[in-house]
């Protein structure tokens, strides 16, 4: 299944798949009593903010922001770029691609739209600070509040 809820994403990552088929393929998943555990990108490097607003009724429409750590981890995930491929050759010629050293096996993207890199910066910190509170109960040190899922949707 493709990592984006828009076709112009989907095409830029050579997902060779669309919105429709990666709906479809959830709605086959779940009839089969499979709830898909998705990869998605919510952020790549030449996304713009309608883009990120269709990725979001995407997960909306599809109800994959039902479970807190999934949506935490969704709502900010940015595009990992792997050197050797496409995106990384060129990235790094067009000067937006960070490498941290000469044997790192991939960059951090610098965006295009200084809005969306904005965003995506706020988002991270949301989700990171997400991810610290809920550490304990999500590695079972601690156990979830009986009302967790209900403060969780208030939040989406």
């Amino acid at each position: 299944m493709g990592e984006s809820g828009n076709n112009s994403s989907l095409k830029r990552l050579n997902k060779m798949t669309t919105v429709a088929q990666n709906e479809q393929a959830i709605k086959i998943l779940r009839k089969y009593g499979i709830e898909p555990n998705i990869g998605f990108i919510m952020f790549e490097p030449d996304s713009n903010l309608e883009e990120i607003r269709i990725n979001f009724e995407f997960l909306q429409r599809n109800n994959l922001l039902q479970n807190p750590a999934i949506t935490a981890n969704v709502l900010y995930h940015n595009q990992i770029v792997l050197r050797g491929t496409a995106a990384y050759h060129k990235l790094l010629q067009s000067e937006r691609l960070v490498v941290n050293s000469p044997s790192a096996y991939e960059g951090t993207p610098n965006f295009s739209n200084p809005d969306v890199e904005s965003l995506a910066v706020l988002m991270r910190s949301i989700t990171n600070h997400v991810f610290i509170k809920m550490a304990d109960v999500w590695s079972g040190k601690t156990k979830e509040t009986y009302d967790i899922l209900q403060k969780a949707t208030k939040l989406t």
